[in-house]
């Protein structure tokens, strides 16, 4: 099953759609700063 997810930068006020099959992993990867696009913004809060 796939999940579909919005995060929230709380350092930059924007938003990040995204969806994937292992939302805990993702999410895990998105804070820890494994994704390139996500980097400069951190941390996320799920939406």
């Amino acid at each position: 099953m796939y999940y579909a997810y919005i995060l929230h930068s709380s350092k930059s006020h924007i938003f990040y759609f995204g969806s994937t099959i292992d939302l805990k992993t993702r999410f895990n990867l998105h804070n820890t700063g494994q994704v390139k696009s996500t980097k400069p913004h951190l941390p996320w809060k799920l939406v």
